[in-house]
């Protein structure tokens, strides 16, 4: 008896491989977040009730990278410029002075939306 064996790989998509029309997709889905975040960020007036988490998200995916010290104390280091802050707890949403030292950090670094 002899049985056939089929094998299937599935390669996943890079976000150079995707198309905008293409939204099913985490990378982009992902990327739109990301993106709706960095406008939140300088939006005028400085908003209120942005998540720590989706901040972080932005920071991860710009190469970026948050240490963690005492407490709530966090500093965010991103291409070669740094800023501290408190990161929220018990709430997990920025207070508006922490959501305006990230906007001058994305400044300095030349993120803008």
């Amino acid at each position: 008896m002899v049985i056939g064996l089929r094998s299937f790989f599935f390669k996943q998509k890079t976000a150079y491989e995707i198309y905008q029309c293409d939204w099913s997709s985490d990378v982009c889905s992902s990327d739109l977040k990301q993106r709706k975040t960095l406008a939140a960020i300088f939006r005028k007036p400085t908003p209120v009730g942005l998540e720590w988490r989706a901040v972080a998200s932005l920071i991860g995916a710009l190469g970026g990278e948050i240490r963690y010290g005492d407490g709530s104390k966090a500093r965010i280091d991103l291409k070669g410029e740094s800023v501290n802050l408190h990161s929220p707890h018990p709430h997990k949403e920025l207070k508006r002075y922490a959501v305006r030292l990230v906007r001058e950090l994305l400044t300095r670094t030349g993120d803008l939306p």
